[in-house]
């Protein structure tokens, strides 16, 4: 499977540049499933084959970073998640930071349960 289909070219396409806008449109999110790493793409340039977007989870060798990018996706591991739907980024942030919230819930309940 092609990393970027034609369909999603096409979006990029009919969409103007967004790195001016307060809350863009996230169009495709891609993920690492060997990883930690997530990109969601607001712009695609396919001169480069690059991108544009949010960048979070890259685990141990860059903490902490979450934020604005241009990035390449050419690592044959990378793939797009085909049940993304668009979504502005501001609601993004709300559900990233909300599944944040509910895994240090779990993740304090474990360290409360009782040892057998």
């Amino acid at each position: 499977m092609k990393l970027i289909p034609d369909k999603l070219r096409e979006q990029f396409k009919e969409l103007e540049s967004r790195m001016e806008t307060y809350c863009p449109l996230i169009i495709a999110k891609f993920f690492d499933p060997a990883g930690s790493g997530t990109w969601y793409v607001t712009e695609y340039y396919p001169d480069t084959n690059s991108y544009f977007g949010y960048v979070t989870g890259l685990g141990p060798d860059i903490p902490n970073y979450d934020g604005w990018a241009y990035f390449s996706l050419d690592e044959p591991s990378i793939e797009q998640d085909m049940h993304f739907q668009e979504i502005r980024f501001d609601e993004l942030i709300k559900q990233l930071e909300q599944s944040h919230e509910i895994g240090k819930i779990k993740e304090e309940q474990e360290n409360d349960e009782p040892k057998r």
